[in-house]
């Protein structure tokens, strides 16, 4: 996971704590594929302690949009599908 220090300022608590995380699951932008910084970045995670998948700001599905809403993992799923198909 790359992070800017523009996201870091404020949120240092939170990206430290992520960092000492062991049992973080990175999503890969093809999921089928090994990690690649440059064919096959990190898109996404995946926090087993609250069951919740994150997708930072500065990833490369949200390149250009504005915040996402909470969504159920069903509609996650359609979003980052549609993603990949278009």
């Amino acid at each position: 996971m790359t992070a800017r220090a523009s996201d870091y300022k404020g949120n240092e608590a939170y990206f430290e704590k992520l960092r000492k995380k062991k049992d973080i699951e990175f999503i890969n932008r093809d999921i089928t594929k090994k990690w690649n910084p440059s064919t096959n970045d990190v898109v996404a995670y995946f926090d087993p302690e609250d069951k919740k998948i994150y997708i930072d700001f500065g990833s490369p599905l949200r390149k250009g949009e504005p915040s996402l809403d909470l969504m159920y993992s069903y509609d996650l799923g359609i979003y980052l599908f549609g993603k990949r198909i278009n």
